[in-house]
């Protein structure tokens, strides 16, 4: 299991993922004066090709805070994450 916090933009650090995997996300709305900001999270190959685009796009609101995707293409990749506020991103394999 990997966990990546930050606010704004940022790229993770590579990690290795078996087949099935998937991403859980969190954010807090008090870290935005907006009170809601984009959460969008890319799984990019280490070789920097796009694998799943947009593996995440919502708004973290009131009410929206938290979820998880599925993904199912193993390797080693990074997440690249585009919001205005705070996140926390944990990749969890699934057995």
């Amino acid at each position: 299991m990997h966990t990546f916090s930050g606010v704004g933009l940022k790229k993770t650090a590579i990690f290795t993922v078996g087949n099935d995997w998937k991403i859980i996300w969190k954010c807090d709305i008090n870290s935005f004066e907006g009170g809601q900001y984009n959460v969008i999270i890319s799984v990019v190959g280490s070789d920097g090709m796009p694998v799943d685009a947009i593996a995440i796009n919502t708004i973290c609101k009131t009410g929206n805070t938290g979820n998880s995707t599925e993904e199912h293409h193993g390797g080693t990749a990074y997440l690249d994450v585009n919001s205005e506020g705070a996140w926390t991103v944990t990749v969890q394999e699934l057995k």
